[in-house]
């Protein structure tokens, strides 16, 4: 499960530097690479997800490096959000 979320952690930060490079250079096709980035992302995120808490799975304990990422993505995320409507 570590090398799932450093794949996660990877394209992240990925995106984000993608994001960086189309603020200031941006033409079409960087626009459509930052896109299937991002959407990339997000379902490798709702995968860990569903793979996390899926019904039937019991209690679940997240902690350790996973605890660390999921609110390492919430972070991300969460400034890619307030990205967006600055922009």
């Amino acid at each position: 499960m570590d090398w799932y979320l450093y794949v996660l952690l990877s394209i992240k930060i990925l995106f984000l530097l993608l994001f960086l490079k189309n603020k200031f250079h941006s033409t079409p096709e960087s626009k459509k690479r930052l896109d299937l980035v991002e959407r990339i992302f997000i379902l490798l995120l709702c995968v860990l997800m569903i793979s996390l808490f899926r019904p039937g799975k019991g209690n679940v304990c997240v902690e350790k490096e996973t605890k660390l990422f999921l609110f390492m993505f919430a972070v991300l995320t969460a400034i890619h959000t307030i990205s967006d409507f600055i922009v």
